[in-house]
């Protein structure tokens, strides 16, 4: 527990983290710091100090940047957030990761669902194997 009451608003290496992801993501989803700030009613200046870590972003701010950015609070958050699946947030960090879960999540039939599982496998490069 923090013991001095202004402690508890600077920026965290926590914050500094979410506002690397936010930029990541987007940048990845081709949005510009003004597109955001409009979208969440916010100036650009606030977007930089987002991203940069310098100021920290409240929850119900995270869940207006993610709505924005298409993407879920949790794929903003630190992989390794207590009380998350810092496996599960990692992955879904990955562009279009969450849009591939979501149509897979539509999909009814088993067979089809193993298909697609032994396609993306198959697509996948695996590192060469090291001589001893």
């Amino acid at each position: 527990m923090r013991s001095d009451p202004n402690e508890a608003r600077q920026a965290t290496k926590a914050d500094a983290i979410i506002g690397r992801r936010i930029k990541a993501m987007r940048v990845a989803r081709h949005v510009s710091q003004d597109d955001l700030a409009a979208a969440i009613g916010v100036t650009y200046q606030q977007i930089q100090k987002y991203e940069s870590g310098f100021t920290r972003v409240a929850a119900s701010r995270l869940c207006d940047i993610a709505g924005a950015l298409d993407c879920s609070p949790l794929e903003l958050l630190p992989p390794d957030c207590p009380g998350g699946d810092s496996e599960a947030v990692a992955l879904l960090a990955k562009p279009n990761a969450l849009a591939v879960a979501r149509a897979f999540a539509l999909i009814n039939d088993p067979e089809q669902e193993r298909v697609i599982i032994n396609l993306l496998k198959s697509m996948v490069v695996k590192p060469p194997k090291r001589k001893r």
